[in-house]
């Protein structure tokens, strides 16, 4: 009888931490769109002040709600304005529209355009950071569902040291080990992420909420 309730004490801490792990995976997302949102507007000023990018500034910070009179800042709705000024806009500004497009497509439900989106930014982005990043929310957004040899290659391409996406990778992957009931490797990563001094504060604390939910608090050795 013991044994039956240790095995539901474990299916029931393992599908917690599925719970958590979809959770967490949403909100890191999201932080990263307000952080592109960020930057877009930072970049529009920037590029406002070449007339190489007149054309295409316009546009997307009046997308962004930026530019438009009693828009709420930072809450854009419009994947299709974004579609059109990815296709006719310069370097840096069409990987930014592609990336914007894609979360809006993700929020209305049309996941299949924007993993694809996600996938293009990973390939042909204007930057290596900008092609890691494309290639992390692609994976970020594959966890409840895609193919965990397909998330693992794209997460194998930020695990160098120096890649300021390598935590957030390292997440991912012990999020699809957690799907698929790989408590140990799920444990080791959680581990390495709560000691690991590059990554940011809340990304450590919810390593250490799921390992405490997986029963492998943070402290314990193994």
């Amino acid at each position: 009888m013991a044994d039956i309730f240790d095995e539901l004490n474990e299916d029931l801490r393992a599908e917690r931490a599925r719970g958590l792990a979809r959770r967490y995976g949403a909100m890191g997302a999201g932080v990263l769109v307000v952080v592109l949102i960020g930057v877009g507007g930072w970049q529009g000023w920037k590029w406002q002040q070449s007339r190489q990018a007149e054309a295409a500034s316009g546009p997307y910070l009046a997308a962004t709600g930026v530019l438009t009179p009693g828009a709420q800042r930072g809450q854009p709705t419009d994947p299709d304005a974004f579609a059109k000024i990815a296709a006719t806009a310069p370097t840096g500004y069409r990987t930014l529209a592609e990336l914007q497009e894609a979360a809006l497509r993700w929020s209305a439900g049309d996941t299949a355009k924007a993993l694809a989106l996600w996938d293009k930014v990973g390939t042909d982005g204007d930057s290596p950071m900008l092609r890691d990043l494309g290639n992390l929310l692609w994976a970020q957004h594959s966890i409840d569902a895609g193919d965990p040899s397909a998330i693992a290659a794209r997460t194998s391409k930020l695990q160098a040291q120096a890649n300021p996406w390598r935590p957030l990778a390292q997440e991912v992957d012990a999020m699809v080990a957690i799907r698929q009931d790989d408590k140990d490797k799920a444990t080791r990563l959680l581990r390495t992420l709560v000691a690991d001094p590059a990554a940011a504060d809340g990304l450590r604390r919810r390593a250490s909420e799921l390992l405490v939910v997986l029963g492998a608090p943070p402290e314990a050795r193994g």
